[in-house]
């Protein structure tokens, strides 16, 4: 029921963020269904998820293979060229199928070719002569779809934030394809560990056999797109240093998505599964992606680290997720161990319950 949602929901006001009130952890609310449309539903999607999952398959088998043929064209440049056309190809066809039939990216309001651009048609003619190889994506998101729409934009590298325990520094994790599936698909957490496999910023970009653009989400974890987290410190100082140093090009991309009955934000479910399966039951998505290029310019105007975070938060708010908070992925980890104790708590309930209901008409 309604009141049963909001009693639970009530629960988990310790993880509201302090400034807004907001809580970018719980999973977003969803149309309301009568019982005849949740049933008929239900039925329906058992056979297109087992569709959509079949003619996954069947595509992504192709997909890997033609990524392993690549490398026989030897040099960098026609490898690259090769990649960027099968994830272009491929990509597309997975955003259909998973429901994400509509994408439409554009520029970030602050941006100064925002009032140029008149709408989404222009940013797609210059889209791809923007982002280039070697810079840096730093991107707010909640979903496996992110990671389908990034691949199909950039091919870029993946890595993910290892965070460091106690006093130590946050660290930088390249992800493997099979690695980039799990973190895309669940809610990961890494934490740093004395043989892990860590490299500074520099070296991942620098160490490519075929140089791609590097994406991190700097949040480190996935939220409902209502505001953004505070970010990693160490990770962003890296950046600024090899900024300052190097020219480095960085860019923000902040994902929206819009839905009616099933969200594609997963914030709760640890592994993914059953949301990855839940997102397969549905017909359409929405996604709105807000681009920051050359945000380079505007955070390094800045003079003290605080202030290079704050334009960094900035580039990554928009009129669709316009939240400052100062949460961290750190209150992501508490909030999931309690959101499971409250299920497991709810199902008991519900199964003595039951048992109540089934002793009583026995006796």
């Amino acid at each position: 029921s309604t009141w049963g949602l909001l009693i639970f929901m009530e629960k988990f006001t310790e993880f509201d963020d302090p400034k807004t009130g907001i809580n970018p952890f719980l999973p977003p609310k969803t149309k309301s269904m009568n019982i005849v449309f949740a049933i008929l539903k239900f039925l329906f999607s058992i056979p297109l998820v087992l569709f959509k999952l079949i003619v996954l398959l069947v595509l992504y088998i192709p997909f890997r293979l033609l990524h392993l043929v690549k490398y026989l064209l030897i040099w960098n440049f026609f490898i690259r060229v090769a990649e960027r056309a099968i994830d272009k190809v491929f990509c597309i066809f997975f955003q259909h199928i998973m429901g994400n039939m509509n994408y439409t990216p554009v520029y970030h309001h602050f941006h100064p070719l925002y009032s140029k651009a008149h709408g989404a048609s222009n940013l797609r003619i210059i889209e791809g002569d923007l982002v280039n190889d070697g810079d840096v994506v730093l991107c707010s998101g909640g979903s496996f779809l992110d990671y389908v729409y990034l691949t199909e934009k950039y091919s870029p590298v993946f890595c993910a934030i290892a965070q460091g325990k106690d006093k130590e520094e946050d660290q930088l994790m390249e992800l493997g394809w099979l690695q980039v599936i799990s973190h895309s698909i669940g809610l990961k957490f890494p934490q740093v560990e004395p043989k892990g496999k860590y490299k500074p910023l520099e070296r991942i970009i620098n160490d490519q056999y075929v140089k791609r653009p590097v994406v991190i989400f700097i949040e480190g974890t996935k939220t409902n797109g209502l505001g953004v987290l505070e970010p990693s410190g160490s990770i962003l100082k890296q950046i600024y240093e090899l900024a300052e140093k190097k020219d480095l090009r960085i860019h923000t991309v902040s994902l929206k998505y819009e839905f009616s009955y099933y969200s594609p934000y997963n914030t709760v479910d640890t592994l993914g599964i059953k949301h990855f399966l839940g997102c397969l039951s549905q017909f359409y998505h929405k996604l709105v992606a807000v681009h920051y290029y050359n945000a380079e310019k505007l955070i390094l105007e800045e003079k003290t680290q605080e202030k290079k975070t704050k334009a960094v938060k900035s580039c990554l708010m928009t009129i669709y997720n316009p939240f400052d908070l100062s949460l961290t992925s750190h209150k992501h980890i508490k909030f999931l161990k309690f959101w499971n104790e409250q299920k497991g708590k709810k199902v008991e309930r519900k199964k003595q319950s039951q048992n109540l209901f089934i002793s009583s008409h026995q006796e």
